[in-house]
């Protein structure tokens, strides 16, 4: 590392010197200045030596980085700092690096994270709403609050107690002193989860407070509150800016989140950028990522397949060869169905084949919505407009989930052409119902 380098990073530290313990003011002071510097490494710095930057960042002991790591993992709202902006100057590909060291540094904590995630999907799907919340409650210990964690929270509301129940935890953030972007989340994020919205009603009023803006914030909220597929490429700089302060949790569901949406897309501009930032993470094991590492360099590392991904290979063989009344009868018999696509389509798919009804559980949860809508795509009964309904909920639900990305997709294939004419003028006036074509158009 150069000599001016070096004396980035330790002017960087200067509020130990100047500050002493920190009061608040002088913490804000502080944060600001790292911010900077942080700008000023990602912006000039080499991949190698903004690799060794972060591992400072994380690992030096200093008041001042220390309120970078508690940033990372804040124990208030008040302490989730969005809104320190890296500057614009910065390029797409290297805020990309950037992440990628971030997120290399805690890759172990990041596999629990994950963890955790797919068991609170799981439970939330199945209407444990009491183990769910217990599992929030175990990743905020762990990790700190987090926008996702917030929106984990609206959900566990709505859905086991009701709208006011969801709006008695806004008013709980909204008079926290958290800052003026997570409040304006949160009452996004409140209305989003509402179960009686429709897609009409829920895109209008995001397309009435952001209207047209092209600007970085209107990216950071449309990433925050649309499906993947209504984000366009040239919304990527801002959305990796904007994230960039909030907590680990969230820096990390933002660069999977757009790292789908790009190797989806195809665009040659960014597989150079990914392919470098993924060669620097290691020992990341979440299966998203390693598909994603998978797509763009070919290769992946080692990781122990779950129960469950053994069992959906299992499946998928038995489909294959045609065998669809074991199918079900394995997704019965290892309760599988919760927050994996796949098992969804293999246990409808194969009702359908084998000319059976539907035989579901005597509950409301997600899960058996989720079963009766896509069975109702598939075989277009009279039911259709009203799993459109339940689909379309449920993608702005899952928005930050795997789950929610392979649902906006099956929406298109499935619900598109059956609702085209009668959502025409719908369509016209309100673009963001859908950016995903009907396949005649593709």
């Amino acid at each position: 590392m150069k000599r001016e380098q070096q004396a980035l990073l330790i002017k960087m530290q200067l509020g130990d010197i100047k500050n002493g313990a920190c009061s608040k003011q002088q913490s804000r002071n502080v944060r600001y200045e790292l911010y900077a510097g942080i700008s000023e490494i990602i912006s000039k710095w080499s991949k190698q030596d903004m690799q060794v930057a972060a591992k400072s960042l994380c690992l030096t002991r200093s008041k001042s980085f220390d309120i970078f790591r508690k940033n990372l993992f804040p124990k208030d709202f008040d302490s989730i700092h969005a809104g320190y902006f890296v500057k614009k100057e910065c390029s797409c590909e290297k805020l990309f690096l950037w992440y990628a060291c971030l997120i290399n540094q805690y890759a172990t904590a990041i596999n629990k994270y994950v963890y955790l995630k797919n068991q609170f999907e799981k439970a939330f799907i199945l209407g444990n709403y009491s183990e769910a919340s217990t599992i929030i409650t175990e990743v905020e210990s762990e990790f700190g609050l987090s926008v996702w964690g917030i929106d984990c929270r609206f959900a566990i509301c709505e859905y086991e107690g009701g709208l006011e129940a969801n709006k008695a935890y806004l008013e709980q953030v909204i008079s926290s002193k958290a800052n003026i972007w997570i409040k304006c989340c949160a009452d996004f994020q409140s209305f989003k989860v509402e179960k009686n919205v429709n897609n009409r009603q829920y895109v209008h009023r995001i397309q009435n407070v952001l209207k047209d803006d092209s600007s970085d914030v209107s990216a950071f909220f449309k990433e925050l509150l649309y499906p993947i597929q209504n984000l366009k490429d040239e919304d990527t700089k801002g959305i990796l800016r904007l994230n960039l302060s909030l907590p680990l949790i969230d820096i990390y569901n933002a660069f999977i989140k757009t790292c789908i949406r790009l190797v989806a897309s195809g665009n040659n501009q960014y597989q150079r950028i990914l392919r470098q930032s993924f060669y620097i993470i290691e020992g990341v094991d979440d299966v998203v990522f390693q598909k994603l590492k998978w797509a763009i360099c070919g290769s992946y590392e080692q990781i122990n397949l779950s129960k469950d991904d053994i069992n959906l290979y299992t499946i998928g063989d038995l489909y294959t060869r045609g065998d669809y009344d074991k199918v079900i009868e394995k997704i019965d018999e290892t309760e599988m169905l919760s927050n994996c696509f796949e098992v969804y389509e293999y246990y409808v798919k194969s009702h359908i084949m084998a000319d059976k009804e539907l035989n579901i559980r005597n509950d409301n949860s997600i899960r058996n919505q989720l079963i009766c809508a896509m069975y109702s795509g598939y075989v277009k009964r009279q039911e259709v407009q009203q799993a459109y309904f339940i689909i379309t909920k449920f993608v702005r639900l899952f928005s930050d989930s795997y789950l929610g990305t392979e649902l906006a997709y099956f929406f298109a294939d499935k619900f598109w052409k059956v609702i085209c004419s009668k959502r025409h003028a719908v369509s016209r006036t309100n673009p963001q119902l859908s950016r995903v074509p009907p396949k005649s158009a593709e």
